[in-house]
């Protein structure tokens, strides 16, 4: 599971390096889209399979809480990449896939700050893991996907069905 969200992030952080020296008010060639959509996706999806991973760590005890510290660290260390997915242009609008909704752009200084607010929650629960406190590690997960990841998705995300 780790190793699918660290190879994510490795294709991710290659795609935003080629992409961060590319002028995002020129339109895209619909390859250049397709890898923008492509690494937003595994990103995210990177994260979601943390969070489960979290939830199923607190309803059944799977997985071992070093392993699960290090996956929270590992969020918290990369949540600042999450603007780079977002370059202007890749929303709904464009593609009919996507769940980005058009306000990122237009309040992109809060959804710069709720991508840095991020990193706090995911550090708050490495710590939790390392001391093994189950009290404190449920907190630190509820406020992670209560205050963290749902902090964004309820501004700027639109689910699709």
């Amino acid at each position: 599971m780790k190793k699918i969200f660290l190879l994510g992030l490795t294709v991710g952080a290659l795609a935003l390096s080629f992409f961060a020296s590319y002028s995002f008010s020129q339109d895209m060639s619909a390859e250049e889209l397709a890898a923008v959509y492509e690494n937003r996706s595994e990103f995210m999806k990177g994260m979601g399979g943390n969070m489960k991973a979290f939830s199923n760590f607190l309803k059944r005890g799977d997985g071992e809480p070093m392993e699960l510290g290090s996956m929270a660290g590992d969020m918290a260390a990369n949540a600042g990449q999450i603007p780079d997915l977002f370059p202007m242009n890749t929303g709904m609008a464009q593609n009919e896939e996507s769940e980005a909704k058009a306000n990122i752009w237009t309040e992109w200084d809060d959804f710069v700050q709720a991508a840095e607010d991020l990193a706090p929650f995911a550090a708050s629960l490495e710590a939790a893991f390392e001391s093994g406190d189950a009290g404190n590690i449920a907190a630190a997960v509820k406020k992670l996907g209560g205050e963290g990841c749902r902090g964004c998705h309820k501004k700027f995300r639109e689910k699709k069905e």
